[in-house]
């Protein structure tokens, strides 16, 4: 009996020894972890045990303990067949290794949460059903300014912090992953301190068999610098550098939505486009940095009449479009009002000088035009607005389909002077220029005249300003500079010397080239320089600093200079002083019906004394009747022109008496 029992023994310890020695080698190939593996041991040393006592009819009871898990192994013999035994531990074995498993796991997950919820920098969530509760990483209730509690004892805690305006669509989200999709979304939190943040929220939700989320898990990310910096990319593409308005693109997005919005019958409006003048010549002469003070001060002006809420932009330069929704004819009008009104007053500039904006206003109203589209409304208020240029200072122009007409009008033409040259469609016609006291021609007016080949002459007064938009004036004024040349050295070398006075366009004068121009000219045709006139206007004249070293690099040429269309502009007569003038000629608005206007008679008098005072020739323009010549003769004019003498004809169309007199053939 004794040698039985130390046989037990002897065999027994080993074995179970073995066994464990074993469980510890195949740890992490067989069993996840070595808590089963062990407790795999402990039932498979109870078989041995049972094996040497024969399996004999009684408990068996073995334990261990192995790190925090304390582990018991019970099996109780009642039969002692031995597979009944075997089946028996077994099955014995795997209930046993089963229910290892399920407690390892939720320790395990146990242990994963609560470590996620001690990270300091962890943004996690978790949401629990049943009973429902709410675990959030420490990184999200310092986010929140809260403690962790906060969301585990109130699971609606996180949600009575999203701002007023963000809350339904939080709703929505939150119904969305609790029908079990996933979801997404940014909103606003506002903090206990008053201070707002933005946060990008992803939830997960995680299903059970019946297709319900038993748990959600989710993610927070603080956005605050990202959606701070959308909102600056944001206001930079919409809004204007210098003055602060939004531009034209947020004008083309606002407008789109107001043609949709009357379209649809729910309200009027007006579009206002503005110009203030004078940009560019600030610019030029006092610098950009009083340039962006004078769009800034427009700017200031425009919204504390309209209101910081107003649909006011700066489109590009000197323009500026206002949009006024749910407005009808009466009410615009009475704004436009307002607005030139704000901007009479004088612009005080960085260097203290003060300047006087020139306003111009292009309206537009919804119910007045052809098309409600955004590009066509900025057109139509454009025209209009440069309609307005032709009017005195502050006014405004309402768009009308004339206009349209007249764009393209304007439109074609561009393109028809394009090729003007090349086609041969331009001649000259000259107006005699005679000595009212002796009544004989001493020199004549050159004028260009446009014999289109599609529609015949169109006016000067027409094409004009369109070659000087387009810049064609400066070939074609080359061109009549040449023609006038070469016909008055023609007359000279037959004995009839005469000037020929030629108009040239602002937008000559100031090109770079113009003096060459003039001196190339009188070298080709060889004309003696005395012989050739420059008549420039008046407007010229408004800053003549620019233009003196102009003006006297051709009077060392030789030419003379003509002021012409003289009192009709804002020049001062000091220029009379400072620049070389040889001629003025007298506006023929002035000449027309004077002798029934004593104030035109009253100015013309004074002009003419002036010009005798000051040594330069004075020329009368549009002398209609013997009653006309009469007066200025006895004014003393010198000169004059007009259809009394002779209507401007072509060259071939005019010849000279016996006596050298120009005449008509």
């Amino acid at each position: 009996m004794v040698l039985e029992k130390l046989k037990l023994k002897a065999i027994a310890y080993p074995l179970s020894a073995l066994f464990i020695l074993a469980s510890i080698i195949i740890d992490g190939f067989i069993f996840e972890n070595r808590v089963e593996a062990i407790w795999m041991a402990n039932i498979l040393s109870i078989l041995v045990v049972a094996y040497i006592r024969g399996f004999k009819s009684g408990i068996i009871i073995s334990g261990m303990v192995t790190g925090s898990h304390v582990l018991f192994s019970i099996l109780i013999f009642s039969d002692t067949s031995l597979i009944n035994t075997v089946f028996f531990a077994v099955f014995f074995f795997t209930i046993s290794v089963l229910f290892c498993y399920l407690v390892d796991i939720v320790q395990r997950r146990v242990n994963i949460l609560e470590a996620f919820r001690k990270s300091p920098n962890a943004m996690f969530w978790v949401r629990l059903f049943n009973p429902e509760r709410v675990f959030v990483a420490e990184g999200i209730a310092r986010l929140y300014g809260a403690d962790q509690k906060d969301f585990e004892e109130n699971p609606d805690f996180w949600f009575e912090n999203v701002v007023k305006e963000d809350k339904d669509r939080v709703k929505a989200h939150e119904t969305k992953y609790l029908n079990g999709e996933n979801s997404k979304i940014e909103f606003r939190i506002r903090l206990n301190n008053g201070e707002t943040r933005w946060i990008e929220s992803y939830a997960i939700p995680i299903i059970n068999k019946s297709g319900k989320p038993f748990m959600v898990c989710g993610s927070v990310i603080d956005i605050t610098s990202k959606k701070e910096a959308e909102v600056k990319l944001e206001y930079m593409a919409y809004h204007d550098s210098i003055s602060g308005l939004k531009n034209r693109f947020k004008l083309e997005e606002d407008l789109h939505e107001t043609c949709l919005n009357a379209k649809e019958g729910n309200e009027g409006f007006s579009l206002l486009f503005l110009d203030v003048g004078r940009l560019k010549e600030i610019n030029d002469t006092l610098g950009h940095n009083s340039g962006d003070q004078l769009l800034k001060e427009v700017g200031k002006r425009l919204i504390d009449l309209l209101g910081i809420q107003s649909y006011l932009y700066r489109y590009i330069s000197q323009e500026f479009i206002i949009l006024l929704r749910n407005t009808n004819r009466e009410k615009t009008e009475s704004i436009v009002n307002d607005i030139i009104t704000c901007l009479s007053n004088p612009v005080t500039l960085l260097n203290g000088r003060e300047v006087y904006l020139t306003p111009k206003i292009g309206i537009v109203c919804s119910n007045e035009v052809e098309e409600l589209k955004p590009e066509y409304l900025i057109t139509a208020a454009s025209l209009a607005c440069v309609s307005s240029k032709k009017t005195n200072a502050g006014a405004y122009v309402y768009y009308n389909f004339t206009l349209r007409n007249a764009s393209n009008r304007t439109l074609l033409l561009e393109d028809r002077l394009q090729k003007v040259l090349a086609n041969n469609e331009l001649e000259m016609y000259y107006q005699a220029k005679v000595n009212l006291m002796k009544q004989n021609i001493v020199g004549v007016e050159a004028l260009l005249r446009w014999n289109d080949k599609s529609e015949g002459f169109i006016s000067p007064m027409e094409f004009i300003p369109i070659a000087e938009n387009n810049g064609t004036i400066i070939q074609i004024g080359k061109w009549v500079l040449e023609e006038a040349c070469q016909q008055a050295k023609k007359w000279f070398d037959e004995g009839h010397p005469i000037t020929v006075s030629v108009n040239v366009s602002v937008i000559q004068f100031k090109h770079i080239n113009f003096v060459q121009t003039v001196k190339d000219a009188l070298l080709k045709t060889k004309l003696p320089p005395q012989y050739l006139i420059l008549e420039i206007t008046e407007s010229l004249l408004i800053s003549p600093d620019e233009t003196i070293e102009v003006f006297h690099e051709l009077k060392e040429l030789g030419v003379k200079i003509s002021l012409d269309d003289f009192g009709t502009g804002y020049s001062s007569l000091s220029v009379l002083v400072n620049l070389p003038i040889d001629e003025l000629k007298i506006d023929r608005s002035f000449v027309i019906d004077m002798m029934r206007s004593e104030k035109k008679r009253s100015i013309i008098k004074n002009i003419i004394k002036l010009g005798n005072d000051l040594n330069i020739s004075t020329v009368a323009e549009g002398i209609e009747t013997e009653d006309d010549l009469s007066f200025l003769k006895g004014e003393l004019c010198e000169l004059g022109q007009g259809y009394l003498f002779l209507k401007p004809v072509p060259a071939n169309e005019l010849i000279f008496d016996g006596n050298g007199v120009l005449v008509k053939k």
